[in-house]
C-alpha cells in the first residue's frame, strides 16, 4: 500500500551490488513574487456613526448658584427630572425634589436621553408649552426621531442648557421659579435665562 509524501521522497542507488535509498527533500513552493489579491478600493464595513456606549445612569438637576431667589427664598432646593406613572410610553417629564427614585434617573445614548428602567423610550418633545410638555415615546419612532434628539448635554458636572436639536433657541425648562410637579419643555432661551432656569447639572 502506498501513502502520499508532502515534502520528501525516496531515490537509490548501487553501492557494490547493494541496492541503497536515501531521502531527499522536495522543496516547497517559493512565495510569489506579488500578491494575490489586491487591496480593495473601499472598505468592506462601514464605521458606525457615533459611539454606540451607554452611559452609567444619572440624575438631571436644575442648576442652582448663590444669589438665585426662587419662590421668595434665597435657598436652594434641589429638582431633578423625573417621569410619571412609572415612566411608560407616553408618560410626562416634570420636576421634583431630588431623592434615589429610579424614576429621576436617566442615560444619554448619542444625542438621545432615556429612563434607565426602560431604554426603549426617549425623551421627546411635544410642543412649546406646559400644555404640551415632553414625554417618553419609542426611540425611532415613525414622526418622533427628530423630536427625540437634545444637545449640549455636558457629563463633567458643569452647567448646561438642553436644547431640542430641531428647536435651536429653546432651552428645556419649566420657565419660572420651580415647584415640584411642574412639567418641562422647550422655552424660548431668552425667557428661561431671565427667571435664572435655563441650566441644569449632572448629578
Amino acid at each position: 500500500k502506498r501513502y502520499p509524501i508532502k515534502n520528501s521522497t525516496f531515490q537509490n542507488r548501487a553501492f557494490n551490488g547493494i541496492v541503497q535509498y536515501k531521502t531527499i527533500v522536495i522543496p516547497t513552493k517559493q512565495p510569489t513574487p506579488r500578491p494575490t489579491r489586491r487591496p480593495t478600493k473601499r472598505p468592506t464595513r462601514r464605521p458606525t456613526p457615533r459611539p454606540t456606549a451607554r452611559t452609567p445612569p444619572f440624575r438631571i438637576k436644575m442648576y442652582w448658584q448663590r444669589g438665585y431667589f426662587w419662590q421668595e427664598s434665597y435657598r436652594e432646593y434641589k429638582y431633578c427630572m423625573e417621569c410619571r406613572n412609572d415612566c411608560r410610553a407616553s408618560s410626562i417629564v416634570h420636576i421634583n425634589y431630588c431623592g434615589d427614585k429610579w424614576k429621576q434617573k436617566f442615560v444619554a445614548v448619542g444625542n438621545t436621553l432615556r429612563p434607565a428602567g426602560d431604554r426603549s423610550l426617549c425623551l421627546t418633545v411635544t410642543g412649546t408649552s406646559e400644555r404640551y410638555p415632553i414625554r417618553l415615546y419609542k426611540c425611532g419612532q415613525s414622526g418622533r426621531t427628530a423630536k427625540q434628539q437634545f444637545v449640549g448635554l455636558k457629563m463633567n458636572g458643569q452647567r448646561f442648557e438642553l436644547q431640542p436639536k430641531s428647536m435651536m433657541g429653546r432651552c428645556v425648562s419649566q420657565l419660572h421659579h420651580p415647584k415640584p410637579y411642574e412639567r418641562i419643555y422647550p422655552e424660548q432661551c431668552f425667557k428661561t435665562r431671565r427667571q435664572e432656569t435655563t441650566y441644569w447639572v449632572k448629578y
